[in-house]
């Protein structure tokens, strides 16, 4: 009985150091799980290989990854995707019958931004359209086209020495895609989604100046309206606004030139009278974008404001009725 005793005993002092050794160890290992899991998950956001292994082993699920479904593939709703892309302009403009992406941030920026575009389900393009070829709006074009099917783009007419530009031309050569000039006047469809160009005008073009030749597009769907002005000037806003007048009225203005003061004038504001402004730019750009005298106008318009600097990005959804922020 004495020994049985002691083996109790002895099996109960085994427990109880089992017990306080991994009692102790647990929050070490929770913290060391967690981070690596943090780390992880960074990864699989910034680097394309580890998301490819990641997706292989299933090892990891992110919201992400998964993607949302902002829109019913068969349905008959819009959705707007103002692409966090830092300091440049990506926006995808989404229906069941095709989708559209107008402009492509800097060349950093490519992974994440078709990352992002097929994690909403578009693997092809109807439209790249180019606004101007600037590096924070066209530098990822080469990488979008090798990344996803693109059936057409629409560029401004202008060149520029510049290796993003000369990527984007070999890419479009290489695979055939049909490349359109805009021209005031022209008119882009997808299905419902009606994209009109009214800019720019040809006495616009400089082949120095780049942001006044941006490409302006005025798009409906049904009884909403949205305009897109790239970069282009005060100087371009009030010629478009007397030759256009209140055609360019929209439901979301996406704010000239990241919010500069050179764009977004009074002029435009007062003929487009938008509810919704949308800003894309970078967190603690070096451009100060968006000026704070830009930000009191479309306060003093009335206007609802997003910022992809401070929101991430920003997606609408339209029937072609309602309207509203996701």
């Amino acid at each position: 009985m004495a020994k049985r005793g002691k083996k109790r005993r002895k099996q109960s002092l085994a427990k109880r150091v089992m017990k306080a050794v991994f009692g102790r160890a647990l929050p070490i290992v929770m913290i060391l799980l967690l981070a690596l899991l943090s780390l992880l998950s960074i990864g699989y956001e910034k680097y394309e290989p580890l998301r490819e292994l990641l997706d292989s082993l299933g090892i990891i699920t992110t919201s992400s990854s998964s993607g949302t479904t902002y829109i019913d593939p068969d349905g008959d709703e819009l959705a707007l995707h103002y692409i966090d892309v830092g300091q440049g302009d990506a926006t995808l403009l989404q229906t069941g019958e095709g989708a559209v992406l107008i402009d492509c941030g800097v060349p950093d920026a490519g992974e994440n931004l078709v990352h992002y575009i097929k994690s909403v389900g578009v693997s092809e393009l109807e439209y790249l359209i180019i606004t101007h070829p600037d590096n924070d709006h066209m530098g990822a074009a080469a990488y979008v086209m090798q990344n996803l099917t693109v059936k057409n783009i629409v560029l401004n007419g202008q060149t520029k020495n510049a290796s993003f530009f000369r990527k984007a031309l070999d890419e479009i050569e290489k695979q055939g895609i049909n490349a359109i000039e805009a021209s005031v006047g022209d008119i882009l469809t997808v299905g419902a989604l009606q994209m009109r160009i009214l800019g720019p005008q040809e006495h616009w073009i400089d082949e120095n100046d780049y942001n006044s030749a941006s490409i302006i597009i005025h798009t409906t769907y049904g009884k909403r309206a949205f305009l897109f002005t790239g970069d282009a000037e005060s100087k371009a806003e009030g010629e478009l606004v007397a030759s256009f007048g209140n055609e360019i009225k929209c439901d979301i203005f996406q704010a000239g030139h990241h919010g500069s003061r050179t764009s977004n004038s009074e002029a435009i504001l007062n003929a487009a009278k938008p509810e919704y402004v949308v800003i894309s730019c970078g967190r603690d750009n070096s451009y100060g974008h968006p000026h704070a005298e830009i930000l009191n106008r479309f306060e003093d318009f009335g206007a609802n404001i997003s910022r992809t600097d401070r929101e991430g990005t920003v997606v609408f959804v339209t029937d072609g009725e309602n309207l509203s922020k996701r």
